[in-house]
């Protein structure tokens, strides 16, 4: 994609459903070498995040949708193209 291009989606659906959320990452290094008394093995201190999802915070109520473009079964390549008023 160029710089100058637009994608248009119809929706995005979060992975996660909404919510709050707790994650914990850790890490443990492991060096081991051929002479025992110079293994290493480290711990990192576990780290947490919290963080929230949240859902769609606003609704168009369908009955006041006129038409959506492109239209419903229509055929062609529409990226170039605009909805125009009527």
């Amino acid at each position: 994609m160029t710089p100058s291009t637009i994608t248009f989606h119809d929706c995005h659906r979060p992975a996660l459903e909404d919510g709050h959320y707790s994650i914990m990452v850790a890490h443990q290094i492991n060096i081991a070498e051929k002479d025992v008394s110079k293994n290493i093995s480290e711990e990192i201190l576990p780290k947490s995040l919290d963080f929230y999802v949240e859902g769609p915070r606003f609704n168009l109520d369908p009955g006041l949708i006129h038409s959506v473009f492109p239209p419903a079964g229509g055929k062609g390549d529409y990226r170039a193209n605009l909805p125009t008023w009527i």
